[in-house]
């Protein structure tokens, strides 16, 4: 408690302990502070999982981003061929 509300308790009568948080507030601030505690963990987790899903697609694009270079270079097709033919072609 800061020292001015101390003093201005003492000032006004009133003894320190009746101020004391009652059993339910503390109960209260307990489940609060508990549930705020869980929703952290499960967002760290679900961040975590999130990441890692990411890392994971990001791998296999990567993979695929391979396949596919490594095809065109078996068929003899270079890349400015393709950017060609894409403009080329009508929808």
């Amino acid at each position: 408690m800061s020292g001015k509300l101390q003093a201005g308790l003492s000032n006004s009568g009133y003894k320190r302990e009746e101020y004391n948080e009652d059993p339910s507030s503390k109960e209260l601030n307990a489940y609060v502070q508990n549930l705020l505690k869980q929703m952290q963990d499960r967002f760290e987790d679900m961040s975590g999982n999130i990441v890692g899903r990411i890392d994971e697609m990001r791998k296999r694009i990567d993979d695929i981003e391979k396949s596919v270079s490594d095809l065109m270079n078996d068929l003899g097709v270079d890349d400015v061929d393709l950017h060609a033919n894409a403009r080329n072609v009508k929808i």
